[in-house]
């Protein structure tokens, strides 16, 4: 082996080592949720007894802040540490740059295992280093939606589907 492939290989390991699951699955007997530690984001929500799939395009927690126009967006591309345990995931970003500097962002995503629901907990935590307060105004993009429905406003609920009259849409 010359020095140059022991070079890249040492390269490479540290890589590898580090290296984390592309996708956390959450599961429970009503639904099954693929998550995306870059982003943070619900990517698919499946809900098995009517085997829809409930997301689209880049899914749910999508997150923003309205008022600090390098934010937006900013986030749904960087990853997020996490750690997972049973039908838990807490995602946790601190990222300089976007105009949040000074924030430490965690969510934690859970899916009970007996209820056909998901519940996602959020803190902001304005650090030290700011020097001041700072407001945040939060929003969180979603795409939900089924592919060739006309109506694709709806939301998961113990009776199945419950969609949005169009004319009750906005």
């Amino acid at each position: 082996m010359t020095g140059r492939q022991r070079l890249c290989l040492t390269a490479f390991l540290p890589f590898l080592l580090s290296a984390q699951p592309d996708r956390i699955t959450l599961e429970n007997q009503y639904l099954k949720l693929q998550i995306n530690p870059v982003g943070g984001r619900i990517e698919k929500l499946h809900m098995k007894e009517r085997n829809l799939e409930l997301t689209s395009k880049d899914g749910l927690l999508g997150d923003n802040f309205y008022h600090v126009p390098d934010a937006r967006f900013f986030l749904t591309r960087l990853p997020y540490r996490y750690e997972s345990g049973k039908n838990t995931l807490l995602l946790h970003a601190r990222h300089s740059g976007g105009g949040i500097d000074f924030m430490d962002l965690k969510k934690n995503i859970r899916l009970p295992q007996d209820e056909a629901m998901v519940t996602v907990d959020y803190k902001f935590t304005n650090l030290p280093a700011a020097m001041a307060d700072v407001e945040y105004g939060y929003w969180c993009q979603n795409f939900i939606g089924i592919p060739g429905k006309n109506k694709n406003c709806f939301f998961p609920c113990m009776n199945g589907i419950v969609t949005v009259p169009e004319n009750e849409s906005g």
